[in-house]
C-alpha cells in the first residue's frame, strides 16, 4: 500500500497499479508473473508511464483488481459498475485512464493465487493458446459484450463534467467500439474473414 501511495505523490495520476507473482492454490511460485499473462509487455509499461494509457487500455487488461488503488475523488465517476460480464477493474480502469494519468509499479506487490474458483484465471499463454482464446471469445460473444462495455463507458464520460475527455480520447472509444462490432459480426468461416482482418490490420486495430 505504502509502495502504491507514492505514486499519487504526482498529482496527475489518478489511479496505480502493481505487478504481481503469481502462484498456485499451494503459493508455490507458477513460474511467471502477472504482466506476462496478461501481455502487458515493457513497451505498454513505458506508454502508460508517459501519460498513453487509454490506447493500451483499449487493446487489453493490465491491471488486475488486487493490485490496483485509486483516488475516492474518482468514485463518482466510475460507480455504479455497469452489469456486464467484465471485471469491475477493466472498467475502473479504463474510465480513470480517460481522465487522469495511472501510474504502474514494475514489482510484485502482491501474490495473485490461481485456484478452481478464480473469478478469472490467468495462465501463460502461448501461441497454440492464444489461438484458443480467439476462437472462445467469438463463441462466447466476447466481441459484442466489449462493444457494449465501450459504448457504457463513452456514455459516462459524456455524462459528466466534473473532469473533460480530450476528443482524441472519444474518437479512440467510437473506433473500438467500431471494431468490436465488426468482429463480432464477422462471416464463422474463416475465408470471408480473411479481407476483413487484412484491413483491420492495415488500421493498427488489432
Amino acid at each position: 500500500v505504502r509502495r502504491l501511495l507514492r505514486c499519487f505523490d504526482n498529482p496527475e495520476v489518478g489511479l496505480a497499479f502493481s505487478n504481481a507473482q503469481v502462484v498456485r492454490e499451494d503459493l508455490s511460485p507458477a513460474g511467471y508473473r502477472l504482466w506476462e499473462s496478461l501481455w502487458f509487455d515493457p513497451s505498454e509499461h513505458h506508454r502508460v508511464v508517459a501519460g498513453e494509457a487509454f490506447p493500451v487500455l483499449l487493446r487489453h487488461a493490465i491491471a488486475a483488481g488486487s493490485t490496483l488503488a485509486f483516488r475516492a475523488e474518482y468514485l463518482p465517476l466510475v460507480l455504479p459498475i455497469p452489469d456486464f460480464p467484465h471485471s469491475h477493474d477493466i472498467w475502473i480502469t479504463l474510465l480513470i485512464a480517460a481522465v487522469a494519468r495511472l501510474g504502474a509499479i514494475d514489482d510484485n506487490l502482491v501474490q495473485y493465487r490461481l485456484h478452481e474458483s478464480n473469478h478469472v484465471g490467468l495462465r501463460n499463454h502461448g501461441f497454440v493458446g492464444q489461438i484458443r482464446m480467439a476462437r472462445q471469445q467469438l463463441e462466447t460473444k466476447a466481441f459484442r459484450y466489449a462493444a457494449e462495455l465501450h459504448e457504457a463507458a463513452k456514455a459516462r464520460l459524456t455524462s459528466q463534467t466534473r473532469w473533460p475527455v480530450k476528443s482524441d480520447i472519444l474518437e479512440l472509444l467510437d473506433e473500438k467500439i467500431r471494431h468490436s462490432q465488426l468482429r463480432d459480426e464477422m462471416p464463422s468461416k474463416w475465408m470471408p474473414r480473411i479481407p476483413l482482418i487484412a484491413k483491420e490490420l492495415r488500421h493498427g486495430n488489432y
